[in-house]
């Protein structure tokens, strides 16, 4: 496994919502521009990643990450995802954990060899 931690830009699964179990969030009474990609919609269909896109194909699992106990208060939140993506057609499938925060940045944790 390779640690990275690094931010990627998300492309939302805009069809989260839809999906039967998926999140709705008062989704009739929200405009599609206000309705933005949430750690509770699910992983993005796709991120881009050191310039290069990738589609996510599957979840492989999924996590709450809390910061230690010892840092005291309030510890913020994010949703955890290991998911399988791939760059292209021709590229094989990656196992990638990405995280998004309570304030909605993205990162790729790490890529499983």
């Amino acid at each position: 496994m390779r640690s990275y931690a690094e931010p990627i830009i998300a492309h939302p699964d805009r069809a989260a919502h839809l999906r039967p179990g998926g999140s709705t969030q008062s989704g009739s009474t929200q405009s599609g521009a206000q309705r933005e990609s949430s750690p509770a919609d699910g992983p993005p269909s796709a991120f881009l990643w050191r310039g290069r896109h990738y589609a996510v194909r599957s979840v492989v699992a999924t996590w709450l990450d809390q910061a230690p106990w010892w840092r005291g208060g309030q510890a913020p939140v994010r949703r955890c995802w290991r998911v399988e993506a791939s760059a292209g057609m021709a590229s094989g499938t990656s196992v990638v954990d990405l995280a998004c925060d309570t304030d909605g940045t993205w990162h790729l944790l790490a890529v499983i060899d």
